[in-house]
């Protein structure tokens, strides 16, 4: 309060024991608390939960086609080796080639 140089409140012990002084404290701890949350919780509005999720499936299909790449061409004992993915892009419905 005094960082906010509100005034300093001069209740007497009588008047703080008040059920309406006690009931306008927790009134206010629970609007302070609510609007704090409310606050805190906005930037959750502005996540793109959609984007969020493509950007984890195409770390994973990295992932894939990189260990084919490297550890698949030892396993088979091959010089080298290929992998074709086809992921069906949701915004066009049609099949589109991976490309790492």
């Amino acid at each position: 309060a005094t960082k906010l140089r509100l005034p300093k409140v001069n209740l007497s012990n009588a008047q703080r024991n008040l059920r309406s002084v006690r009931f306008a404290g927790q009134l206010g701890n629970m609007i302070g608390l609510t609007v704090g949350c409310i606050i805190g919780m906005f930037p959750l509005l502005l996540i793109d939960t959609e984007e969020v999720q493509l950007m984890k499936n195409d770390a994973h299909m990295d992932e894939i086609f990189k260990d084919v790449v490297t550890e698949a061409k030892g396993m088979i004992v091959a010089e080298s080796t290929c992998l074709y993915l086809i992921v069906d892009d949701k915004k066009t419905n049609s099949p589109t080639p991976f490309s790492p």
